[in-house]
């Protein structure tokens, strides 16, 4: 589900020119409010997706915003994995 609104997210920030070399910003209470996942879940699943390669992470304190870049090619192979397995 996170990946999801995560992929999401991103086509939105790049219909309005607001990705910069692949990254875009979601802060926590932007994912909750989308998608009902807490602080600690988000956490935990950026992790996983982290480890799988699918996603980087960049936290900035000033604003608090959490910037993430999404690996399409690696998402591309999962789906792809997924529909084969």
């Amino acid at each position: 589900m996170l990946l999801s609104f995560l992929i999401n997210w991103y086509e939105r920030f790049d219909k309005i020119s607001e990705v910069r070399h692949g990254w875009f910003f979601a802060t926590q209470s932007t994912i909750y409010l989308h998608t009902s996942i807490r602080d600690r879940s988000q956490t935990r699943y950026l992790k996983r997706l982290r480890s799988k390669g699918l996603v980087e992470v960049r936290l900035r304190r000033n604003p608090n915003r959490r910037y993430l870049r999404l690996n399409i090619d690696a998402i591309n192979r999962m789906i792809d994995e997924t529909r084969i397995g």
